[in-house]
C-alpha cells in the first residue's frame, strides 16, 4: 500500500528514527575504543532484513517510507560496522573471504570481507528475483524472511547480556531509542494497515526490547567481559 499523500514529519522520523539509536552506540565505541559491548550480529540481522526488504518492496509495493528506512538503515550500519571492526579485539588477521569455517562467520578482521559478503548476498537475491519475480509464494516468503529476521534484531544482544550477566559497553541511549522506536513503528504499521509481516515483526521486537531494558536494570555494568 503506497501512500501518495505526501511526506510528513512522522514519515521522516520513521526513516531516520531507527538508525538514530545507533548513533549512541557509535559514540560509545568511539569514546571507549572498545566494541565488545555491542554484538555485531545485530548489524548482520539489519543488513539481511533490510536488503531483503528492498527487493520485497520492488515486488510488492508498500509504504515508500519503509523503503527509505531500509536504505537509511543499511547506510548507518555500514558506518557502524567499520568502527566495530576497527576496535574489535586483536586477532590473527583474515584477509580473504572464506566460509569454510562456520564458527568464524561474521567474525572477520577485515572490513572489506564483510562488504564482500554483503555484495554476494545482494547479488544472490537479485538472481532469485530475476527468475522468480512472478512467483507469489517466493515473494511472500521473501517478505516473511525479511521481517522475521528483523524481529530477531535484539535477540543476540539479549543473549550476550545474559551470558555475561552484564550490559557493560552497551549504550543505554541506543536501547531506549530501540524501545521507543519499535513502539512507534508498531503503531505506524497498524495505523497504515501494512502487511501482516510488519505487525508481527513489531510485536516480537518490542517484547525483546523490554527484556533488554530489564537486563540493564538488573545487571547494570556488571562484571566486565571476563577476559574476552
Amino acid at each position: 500500500m503506497d501512500d501518495s499523500s505526501g511526506f510528513s514529519f512522522i514519515d521522516a522520523m520513521m526513516v531516520v528514527g531507527p538508525s538514530l539509536a545507533f548513533v549512541f552506540q557509535y559514540d560509545e565505541i568511539r569514546r571507549t575504543c572498545d566494541a565488545r559491548g555491542f554484538n555485531l550480529l545485530t548489524s548482520l540481522i539489519l543488513f539481511l532484513s533490510n536488503i531483503s526488504r528492498i527487493f520485497f518492496w520492488y515486488a510488492k509495493r508498500f509504504e515508500t517510507t519503509l523503503l527509505y528506512q531500509a536504505i537509511c538503515t543499511i547506510a548507518i550500519q555500514v558506518i557502524l560496522l567499520e568502527i566495530c571492526v576497527r576496535y574489535a579485539p586483536m586477532k590473527k588477521k583474515k584477509t580473504s573471504f572464506d566460509l569454510s569455517d562456520p564458527s568464524q562467520f561474521w567474525k572477520w578482521d577485515s572490513y572489506h570481507i564483510y562488504l564482500q559478503f554483503l555484495a554476494l548476498f545482494t547479488a544472490m537475491l537479485a538472481g532469485f528475483m530475476l527468475f522468480l519475480m512472478n512467483n507469489t509464494s517466493f515473494i511472500e516468503s521473501l517478505g516473511y524472511f525479511s521481517l522475521l529476521v528483523e524481529a530477531c534484531l535484539p535477540v543476540p544482544q539479549a543473549l550476550q547480556n545474559y551470558q555475561k550477566k552484564s550490559t557493560a559497553g552497551l549504550s543505554v541511549g541506543m536501547v531506549g531509542c530501540w524501545f521507543l522506536g519499535d513502539l512507534g513503528k508498531l503503531a505506524y504499521f497498524i495505523m497504515k494497515s501494512q502487511p501482516s509481516q510488519f505487525v508481527m515483526c513489531g510485536f516480537i521486537q518490542l517484547t525483546v526490547d523490554a527484556v533488554i531494558v530489564l537486563q540493564i536494570k538488573f545487571y547494570g555494568s556488571g562484571p566486565k567481559y571476563h577476559g574476552i
